[in-house]
């Protein structure tokens, strides 16, 4: 299933979408040597729609064509076919976001190869680098109530979150093997998330001493308690339009990320309350708790600080309209 090459690609820092598969024609592991042979794990093309983290490893590596990196690095580049189209994952295609857990589908055997080829190799770290489909800071996801996860995602963003839903994501499962991240770009090419990514990159294949004995400088880490979910057959768009037979919210819906949405904001219209729910992370509805709808109109019941809001009606309904956050202490949060 994963084509595995043990040197860089000639042709690998001309790739882009129209010619990705003459270099990468499937799922691709690239095992490359430097001075000192724990390595860094990054990740490539999870989404085909996301395209900073093939602009992060270029930039990184061509300041090394014709000199040893200082340590070795494991690139997986994912979904080279999707990546070719601009889109997340291809309609007959499970999202390789969301595959890191059990199952039997072909992504799935895919991705238990993946870490089958990456459990015995001693990973320093692993960086899951992704963009957002809306408006949102850059920022850095860890799994793991640990400070050396802290440590090492303080050198992308003052802004940390933990999540554990969904749980399928590949960042929890490489959380088992080494300090583990999801790190979110912003928008496809955004600079500062670019920059940031860079830096990170870095600072993990340097001397490791140089990130695990830092001082800790993260006061607050957001912590994403439930998902905001819409059926996957409803009209969905962000006109704010009280006429819909769907759901109509803000245009700039995605504007609220890392903010608090207050009690009593309208989000939207919407025409049957059934089409949409907040799930909380044990899986429990509480729409009723956050949402409330008084005739055809949609509004905060429960002030929550959003994340990942997309303005994407596709990503919205395939996979979600976004998360709810709070606000928790460091000591509270490492002490838990």
């Amino acid at each position: 299933m994963i084509n595995y090459l043990n040197e860089l690609p000639k042709s690998f820092f001309d790739i882009n979408p129209s010619n990705v598969l003459e270099t990468f024609p499937t799922s691709t592991i690239i095992s490359l040597k430097g001075k000192i042979k724990q390595p860094v794990f990054v990740s490539s093309m999870i989404h085909g729609n996301e395209t900073s983290s093939l602009t992060i490893l270029k930039s990184y590596l061509k300041k090394f064509t014709d000199k040893e990196l200082p340590r070795d690095l494991i690139i997986f580049i994912g979904n080279p076919v999707a990546y070719s189209k601009g889109l997340r994952h291809l309609p007959n295609q499970l999202d390789y976001n969301r595959i890191w857990n059990t199952g039997q589908s072909y992504e799935h055997l895919m991705a238990r190869e993946v870490y089958d080829y990456l459990k015995n190799r001693n990973l320093l770290a692993s960086l899951d680098f992704h963009n957002n489909s809306g408006k949102n800071p850059h920022y850095a996801c860890v799994n793991r109530r640990r400070e050396d996860f802290l440590r090492l995602g303080q050198f992308f963003s003052e802004k940390i979150v933990y999540f554990t839903e969904p749980d399928s994501v590949l960042s929890i499962k490489m959380a088992k093997l080494c300090p583990s991240l999801t790190l979110e770009c912003g928008l496809p090419e955004s600079k500062p998330g670019i920059e940031n990514g860079l830096h990170l990159l870095e600072t993990a294949m340097g001397n490791k001493s140089v990130w695990k004995n830092s001082e800790n400088k993260i006061t607050n880490i957001y912590q994403s308690y439930a998902t905001l979910l819409v059926h996957p057959l409803v009209k969905l768009d962000y006109d704010f339009n009280e006429r819909t037979d769907g759901i109509s919210l803000v245009k700039d819906f995605d504007s609220f990320n890392f903010s608090e949405v207050p009690k009593g904001f309208q989000l939207g219209f919407i025409a049957d309350s059934r089409t949409i729910k907040c799930v909380n992370n044990q899986g429990v509805n509480i729409t009723h708790e956050f949402l409330e709808f008084e005739s055809n109109c949609l509004r905060v019941k429960k002030e929550f600080t959003a994340s990942m809001f997309t303005v994407n009606p596709d990503i919205a309904k395939s996979d979600c309209l976004g998360y709810l956050m709070k606000k928790i202490p460091v000591n509270d949060f490492l002490n838990f």
